[in-house]
């Protein structure tokens, strides 16, 4: 994988951000563009092909073909189905930051039980960055665990999100990953808000 630079988040300023290096449309795009060299495919082929004519049933109720233009109202807990492939949530809680100016990206902490190669959940805490619609790699939340290394361990495509009936809070998410450079793309699963 390519080292990509992580956009300064609260949580990581005193550890990973410098000074000069400031939020904004210009860190976005030079962190969306980094990103889209390190993928291995980007969100909206794998969109395209999990959506090709087929129903997703991991997913029921939560729309596929909707733009996301943001991630306002995802803090809170959210549940799927068990799992059976590896490093994917299976309950995960999201506490969004304060956004920054001028800044598109959603960022914020989390907190999850997520599958493992020993068949035990494991706890993982860390930040993530939620991507919103972009022509240069879709939608994409990509979680990070380790604060020592640039690249964000776990990416995740984005497929639909929900909304409830105000638009203040997001109940349920469509992803498709971990997206990895050589592991075969695995159906997408369904998160619902609990909390």
């Amino acid at each position: 994988m390519r080292s990509i630079l992580l956009p300064c988040t609260l949580a990581l300023a005193s550890i990973v951000c410098g000074p000069a290096q400031a939020a904004g449309s210009e860190a976005d795009h030079r962190f969306i563009e980094q990103l889209a060299r390190m993928l291995p495919g980007d969100a909206r082929t794998l969109h395209a092909e999990a959506t090709a004519g087929q129903a997703i049933p991991e997913c029921v109720g939560i729309p596929l073909d909707s733009l996301i233009p943001n991630y306002d109202g995802l803090t809170g807990a959210f549940l799927g189905a068990p799992q059976v492939v590896v490093d994917r949530p299976v309950s995960i809680s999201f506490q969004l930051q304060p956004p920054m100016p001028d800044t598109v990206l959603a960022q914020g902490t989390f907190l999850g039980v997520f599958t493992s190669a020993t068949g035990m959940p494991q706890t993982r805490v860390g930040t993530f960055t939620a991507v919103p619609d972009n022509p240069m790699v879709g939608t994409l939340l990509l979680l990070q665990t380790n604060l020592t290394t640039p690249e964000p361990e776990y990416v995740f495509a984005v497929l639909g999100l929900l909304k409830d009936l105000s638009g203040s809070r997001i109940t349920g998410l469509c992803l498709q990953g971990p997206i990895r450079a050589g592991t075969p793309i695995h159906r997408p699963f369904g998160l619902y808000r609990t909390m």
